[in-house]
Formats: C-alpha cells, sequence, structure tokens
C-alpha cells in the first residue's frame, strides 16, 4: 500500500470517485450499460403514461355511458305515467 493511502478505499462500483477513475472515463467505459439503464427506465416511465392515460380516458367513457343511462331511466319514468 501507498504511503497515505487508506484501506477504506472501495474497488466496487465507486471506486472512480475516489480518484481511481473520472467520470468521464467511467462513462467511456460503461456507456452500454448507462445507455440499456435509460432505455429501461424511459420505457417503464412511458408505459405508466399510457396506463394512466388509457385509465382516465376509460373513467370518462364510463361516466359518459352512466350518464346516458341515467337520462334514458328518467325519461322512461316521466314518459310513463302508470310507473308513478
Amino acid at each position: 500500500m501507498a504511503p497515505g493511502a487508506s484501506s477504506l478505499i472501495p474497488c466496487g462500483a465507486l471506486a472512480w470517485y475516489y480518484g481511481g477513475m473520472g467520470a468521464d472515463e467511467w462513462i467511456l467505459h460503461n456507456w452500454f450499460e448507462l445507455l440499456s439503464s435509460v432505455g429501461v427506465v424511459g420505457g417503464l416511465w412511458y408505459t405508466g403514461v399510457s396506463v394512466h392515460s388509457g385509465a382516465k380516458a376509460q373513467r370518462i367513457a364510463n361516466l359518459l355511458t352512466l350518464t346516458a343511462n341515467h337520462r334514458e331511466l328518467w325519461s322512461a319514468f316521466y314518459s310513463n305515467r302508470t310507473v308513478r
């Protein structure tokens, strides 16, 4: 061990932070993993937004159907005097 070096420096993924490798060098060596991770996170985000949008559209369609059925029932009730 070099004089002044600490035995607490990790040898794993954070070694570049302690002076072993610069951020630009780390990106150069791990660009594919970084790009893959960004792609997976972006895909999950897009899926979540799509599901949320689809659920919102379905709620609106259900509300419109419910309103139409409600209007039909009350129209039948008011037009048929024997029901009252």
